[in-house]
């Protein structure tokens, strides 16, 4: 029985889009040993930040929670030879998340009107598009052009030709569809950061830059 001839080629979809989204996070905490006085505090500091989205122009659904927990914090002490479990209080921790259709405008409003109050969150501003799943689709389209046209030249320069195709493997992984362009505010007790801007500055971020593959095998005909 004669073998089967077959070519595996990987194909290779890299694909170029500018920014049209923007998904902002938003990290509080805080530690208090009083659980009462330290979640008082929390909760002010959350609808301060929540008033604060709203003045800019958001409802209120539009800022969502993606995480809240409390948990008593506990630190290592060195007493004696040894190390001791030490009770620094409660901590409170909540995730935000805003996404909006890009505008540096809206961003630096945003970023000014969250300096004046004392909650002084941490902030990751993330630079995207909104059809996600267009740009994945693209991705796969490019990667099967690729490897095609990679097996063509393959088979045309050995004399042989494409034959039907057998297998395709691809790996399902989760595609991170960001711009490399970094926004970041941390926790640096920053009330007045953003003081006498009159005009906030502009910009464009860089396009979002995204690779996938996935590997084809044909058949050889003569």
């Amino acid at each position: 029985m004669e073998k089967e001839r077959l070519i595996t080629v990987k194909g290779i979809g890299a694909i170029s889009v500018p920014v049209d989204y923007i998904e902002l996070e938003i990290s509080l905490n805080e530690t208090n040993k009083d659980y009462k006085k330290g979640y008082d505090i929390f909760e002010k500091k959350m609808s301060d930040i929540q008033n604060t989205i709203i003045n800019c122009g958001f409802n209120e659904d539009d800022l969502k929670t993606s995480d809240f927990n409390v948990k008593p914090n506990y630190a290592e002490i060195k007493k004696g030879d040894s190390y001791v479990n030490v009770f620094q209080g409660y901590e409170f921790i909540s995730e935000m998340k805003l996404h909006f259709d890009f505008d540096s405008s809206k961003l630096n409003k945003i970023m000014t009107a969250i300096t004046q109050i004392k909650a002084t969150p941490k902030i990751e501003v993330n630079f995207t598009v909104k059809d996600k799943a267009t740009v994945k689709k693209s991705l796969l389209a490019a990667s099967a052009k690729d490897a095609k046209e990679k097996a063509e030249i393959l088979c045309n320069s050995l004399g042989v030709k494409l034959g039907n195709l057998r297998t395709i493997n691809y790996n399902w992984n989760e595609i991170k569809i960001y711009s490399p362009t970094r926004y970041k505010v941390e926790d640096i007790g920053y009330e007045g950061f953003l003081d006498g801007i009159q005009t906030p500055f502009r910009f464009s971020p860089d396009n979002v830059r995204v690779k996938d593959d996935a590997s084809f095998i044909w058949e050889i005909t003569d």
